[in-house]
């Protein structure tokens, strides 16, 4: 008679859809994803996982082996990113990007937007979240509205926290202005975008007191502006 012991069979190994680790027990009420169901493909749910839209969750529109086209849900706007920087969704991802903030921050005085200046909505909560848009006015000392591209649409209540600059991505000659540093407020027109070293390359209008000049400014200090639509 043998002493040996017989073996347990290896359960099937399962991942947590949360972190995709592999799991051997079960949650009451909860089924175990198998890496199968964790696929993603064209049509799935998923949240992104890392880089600037990390958080936000959407629809898989396209794939291949290089990119992911996803339709976010809190903007409906279309976003590229890496295919392993997504994952299929749980309904924990969408409580945690539908639930408020937990307080309120005080407005802080609007500092540098003006009416012209182009910008991107980088508030990952805010319903226009990655789109861009014109600033139309500053109707109080901490708020502006701004007129987005897509569909020509207001949006008021926005505080600076909500925005960031706009540079092209093309070179050309865009108007710009610089809104932050020695040379705020002075207008010019775009050379060069340097996103590998941060800085724009800018050409300033003269004025009465100053003379044409080029300029290297920090992506942050410089957006697109366009007063009075262009006219």
């Amino acid at each position: 008679m043998t002493n040996k012991k017989r073996a347990r069979a290896r359960p099937e190994q399962q991942f947590d859809p949360v972190d995709g680790r592999v799991r051997h027990v079960k949650g009451i009420d909860e089924r175990l994803a198998t890496a199968a169901d964790l696929a993603v493909a064209v049509g799935s749910d998923v949240v992104i996982t890392s880089g600037a839209h990390q958080g936000q969750t959407g629809i898989v529109t396209m794939l291949s082996s290089t990119t992911a086209t996803v339709r976010l849900d809190v903007s409906e706007s279309i976003v590229q990113v890496r295919p392993e920087d997504v994952r299929r969704a749980t309904g924990r991802d969408r409580e945690q990007q539908e639930r408020p903030a937990a307080a309120m921050k005080r407005p802080r005085e609007i500092r540098w937007v003006v009416p012209g200046l182009r910008l991107r909505v980088v508030d990952k909560r805010h319903r226009m979240y990655n789109r861009k848009g014109r600033v139309l006015d500053v109707p109080t000392a901490t708020s502006f509205t701004m007129v987005v591209d897509d569909g020509n649409v207001l949006v008021e209540d926005l505080s600076e926290r909500d925005v960031e600059t706009l540079v092209p991505e093309a070179q050309g000659a865009f108007p710009m202005m610089v809104v932050a540093g020695r040379h705020r407020g002075r207008t010019g027109r775009l050379l060069e975008r340097r996103t590998d070293k941060d800085y724009a390359r800018v050409r300033l209008d003269a004025t009465d007191a100053l003379a044409c000049d080029d300029v290297k400014v920090k992506l942050d200090y410089v957006s697109e502006f366009v007063p009075d639509d262009g006219k």
